[in-house]
């Protein structure tokens, strides 16, 4: 039985297994001074969209582990295959 359900969408940017830490780290900074600009914060409040918090790389690789754990779990309740 499932016991929660929770949905979420998100724009991210995934990089290829094996791209080098220090890339990862400047990549994740860059990302975060662009989100936190008030022009970003204008135009994702327009679009009615939430900017959460700035977070790691690392702690974006453990959420994405997390929802994929439960999202097999529905797929196994479902009884859906892969094709």
């Amino acid at each position: 039985m499932i016991k929660r359900i929770r949905a979420w969408s998100a724009a991210c940017l995934l990089l290829l297994a094996g791209t080098p830490r220090a890339q990862i780290v400047e990549l994740n900074a860059e990302i975060i001074k662009i989100m936190a600009s008030a022009d970003m914060r204008a135009y994702m409040t327009s679009q009615r969209l939430q900017v959460y918090p700035p977070h790691s790389a690392d702690d974006f690789g453990r959420q994405i582990r997390n929802e994929l754990e439960i999202w097999r779990e529905v797929a196994r309740a479902a009884k859906v295959e892969a094709q």
